[in-house]
């Protein structure tokens, strides 16, 4: 009984709560769902308020009129209506101010807007959580709901949702600010059960101006009392109270039938499982008189028990009576009567009874939100993406997938635009859902460049761009990380650093070279290295000065055009060397070329018109050879290289970068060397591509590598003498057909080294296999 007693325990507070002028409804959001045209506004000649157009706060739904018969006696705010014959669920965005309570009502009147005369049902929604069931009794039925809710973040969203039951239809949406410190509850939301007017002498409902904070209150007289009034009373309009009551509804009253009667009101709720909290407001309308001392003392009973002490009022005081905790139970029945050393009857103005409304659905995280907002907006996305985006889970968007942890807020994981329609850039708003994993962006009409903030999304793994109309390089940073990307079907993608312009930095300081060589072996290999280089050089230049004569024609063959030779020169049968050595060593197949431009005494023939057409690709088909420039083989010279499958066969295919002309004219340069030469050391060519400002060569795939890696200086690769001078002889060979110049080069050149080793045997050659053979002796010797 104790705890009973405790429950029924009442708070009172004391405050000067009443104003006698209107508050600016600056802060009001006043909308008339429906209105037309879109973007208008008009104010309410009752009220005086001004309500706007809901056609920047939704873009679904269809307007509507209620039938001209049933506009009568309403107001003009109900004579327009939106609904949703379209999609499950559809949503008002409102922008609010973060952390703050509002008063928010929807209304609803029917009105046989679509001459049907079937009164739908359905779900209304405050963001993720569900508010209340609309079910309206009659088309002229006007529903209000209205719940007292406190914002945390600056959007807030009011849906309506489909249950099956009819067209979802929504008349009037409306918001207004509160105090903070007004309508205090522990966590949950406060709905409104019923505002009473007890004692109108109108009849009429009350709200702004006279109610500063537009609440509607609804007259009553109970059974059993009478209305006391006085129209001369003058409240006080200081605003210090949290509630400011409004004066045409603290002027009036009830009281008992008979001088020691008792007010006695009530109701059974619908669901005895709510909790109610209650607001009573008294005021003394009756003036003190001076020729005999009247005083008006009651107490309260809460269904037969008494709750706090006896209440006394004063003249020109109100005094709010609040329940600090919900109360649950079967029925409400308040009494109020009269003390024994009262001399007049009890007195009650107003009274507001909500019961408390558990929202309990976190919203997606707020950042995530916006962005998806935003993303919508940007590409115009026409599926029903309305409401949370993540939440309710029944109605998360189309295309997305949320992370639900525990307390923790919704986030995005994973969206799939795919065939969406989409045109422009990639948003950047895409880098604010920092938690997606996965982001399909694939068969639509994107333009531009692949943004370097997706390699921000430290959570990305799954990317799909293809067959958009994307353009320029990949960046490095993203393909690194992520486990599968596709961006085949878009031709104007070309690979990292292919694309930007070959610019020196003449600021760069000199690299201080390493004066410590660890190894002898090392030195050895780089001073053979460096003496071969020489040799080629020198004999290069001796033919150019001798001004020898190439004539070469082209003949038909069974595959198309080729190139031929004939050359004064010949080769010494003690230069022909049997296929023994390099060549046919597993490890090193072939020899790349490494030349750059050419020049000769020949015709300036552009070396890319001379291969046959079907050896010539698109851009478009090397884009789906390298499968987008996937596979990156690194940079060479002035473009780099790229594995790629052609026919079933690996190849490697350089793409040189279209900015870069030192690189046009080594790529020139290589393939006119491959088109007159063709010899086993030397990497084949398969085809080319030439479009535009888009250049690339098709070479063979070299599992093992090329001869530069191998002899590089960080090459695990260990060569004898007999490796390194077979190396040098089939570079040779591969360069050009006489050896005899290069022999007698080499010879004069190595013998520098070797006549430093004066201990070593004396050995005399002129066959160049014996050479070879001497040289793979332990020690080397000598040459004379």
């Amino acid at each position: 009984m104790a705890s009973k007693a405790k429950a029924l325990t009442f708070f009172c507070c004391v405050a000067l709560i009443n104003l006698a002028i209107a508050q600016d409804q600056s802060e009001f959001i006043s909308i008339d769902c429906g209105l037309q045209p879109d973007n208008s506004s008009y104010t309410e000649t009752l009220t005086g308020i001004k309500y706007v157009s809901d056609s920047s706060y939704t873009d679904t739904g269809t307007s509507n009129f209620v039938a001209p018969e049933n506009r009568q006696n309403m107001k003009q705010s109900m004579w327009s209506v939106r609904s949703f014959p379209e999609g499950i669920r559809n949503c008002y965005t409102i922008a609010v101010k973060s952390s703050t309570k509002y008063l928010i009502r929807a209304a609803f009147m029917y009105g046989n807007y679509d001459s049907r005369n079937e009164i739908p049902g359905f779900d209304l929604h405050l963001g993720p959580n569900k508010w209340d069931t609309v079910q309206l009794v009659s088309p002229l039925q006007a529903e209000s709901k209205e719940i007292i809710y406190y914002v945390l973040t600056d959007t807030l969203q009011v849906c309506l949702v489909n249950t099956g039951n009819g067209t979802p239809f929504i008349s009037v949406l409306e918001l207004r600010p509160l105090p903070n410190s007004s309508y205090v509850s522990q966590s949950e939301s406060l709905q409104l059960f019923q505002r009473l007017d007890f004692g109108s002498t109108t009849n009429l409902t009350v709200r702004y101006p006279n109610d500063v904070f537009d609440r509607i209150w609804f007259p009553s007289t109970p059974n059993g009392t009478k209305p006391l009034s006085d129209p001369s009373t003058s409240l006080t309009s200081n605003s210090t109270g949290n509630f400011r009551l409004p004066q045409v509804v603290m002027r009036t009253g009830i009281v008992p039938d008979n001088p020691r009667g008792f007010v006695d009101f009530g109701w059974n709720p619908d669901d005895p499982s709510l909790e109610f909290f209650f607001y009573l407001y008294f005021t003394e309308l009756q003036q003190p008189n001076s020729r005999s001392v009247e005083t008006r003392e009651f107490v309260i009973l809460l269904n037969g028990e008494a709750i706090g002490q006896p209440l006394s009022l004063d003249y020109f005081r109100t005094l709010a009576l609040i329940t600090p905790n919900p109360l649950k139970a079967q029925t409400f029945q308040f009494s109020l009567r009269q003390t024994q050393s009262s001399s007049l009857p009890p007195l009650i103005n107003a009274m507001e009874t909500y019961f408390t409304k558990k929202l309990p659905q976190s919203s997606t995280d707020q950042n995530d939100l916006s962005a998806m907002r935003n993303i919508k907006s940007a590409y115009k996305v026409k599926r029903n993406w309305e409401g949370d985006v993540c939440v309710p889970q029944a109605y998360t968007w189309e295309g997305l997938n949320c992370s639900f942890s525990g307390t923790n807020r919704p986030r995005v994981i994973a969206l799939n635009l795919s065939s969406a329609g989409l045109t422009g850039e990639i948003t950047s708003d895409i880098s604010r859902l920092s938690q997606l994993q996965i982001l399909d962006l694939s068969n639509n009409n994107l333009t531009g460049p692949i943004p370097a903030f997706l390699a921000q999304l430290q959570f990305l793994r799954v990317l799909h761009l293809a067959n958009n109309q994307l353009s320029g390089p990949i960046p490095s940073s993203l393909m690194e990380r992520l486990e599968s990307f596709t961006i085949n079907g878009n031709p104007s993608i070309c690979p990292t650093n292919a694309c930007e312009e070959v610019s020196k930095n003449k600021s760069k300081k000199n690299k201080v070279p390493s004066f410590v060589i660890p190894l002898v072996a090392s030195l050895a290999g780089l001073l053979l290295l460096i003496i071969i280089s020489a040799a080629i050089f020198f004999i290069l230049m001796r033919k150019r000065k001798q001004g020898r004569t190439i004539n070469r024609t082209v003949t038909a063959t069974s595959n198309g055009p080729s190139l031929q030779r004939r050359d004064t020169g010949s080769m010494r049968p003690s230069m022909q060397r049997r296929e023994v050595g390099f060549s046919t060593r597993p490890s090193l197949q072939r020899i790349e070329s490494g030349m750059t431009d050419y020049e000769g005494n020949e015709t300036a023939v552009d070396a890319f018109d001379l291969e046959p057409a079907n050896r010539k690709f698109t851009y478009a088909e090397i884009v789906n050879i390298t499968n987008g420039f996937e596979r990156d083989q690194g940079k060479v010279g002035f473009g780099r290289n790229y594995l790629g499958q052609l026919d079933g066969k690996e190849v490697t295919v350089k793409l040189v970068s279209s900015l870069s002309s030192q690189g046009y004219k080594q790529l020139r340069a290589e393939v006119k060397h491959l088109f007159r030469i063709h010899h086993k050391n030397l990497i084949t060519m398969l085809g080319y591509c030439n479009e535009g400002d888009k250049m690339a060569v098709i070479y063979e795939y070299m599992a093992n590598g090329n001869l530069k890696q191998h002899i590089a200086e960080n090459s695990t690769t260990v060569f004898s003498w007999e490796d390194r001078l077979g190396i040098a002889v089939d570079v040779a060979q591969g360069l050009e057909p006489g050896m005899s110049q290069v022999v007698t080069a080499l010879k004069e050149s190595l013998a520098v080294e070797v006549e430093r080793k004066k201990h070593l045997p004396v050995v005399s050659t002129d066959s160049l296999e014996e050479l070879a053979l001497g040289f793979g002796s332990n020690p080397p010797p000598r040459l004379r």
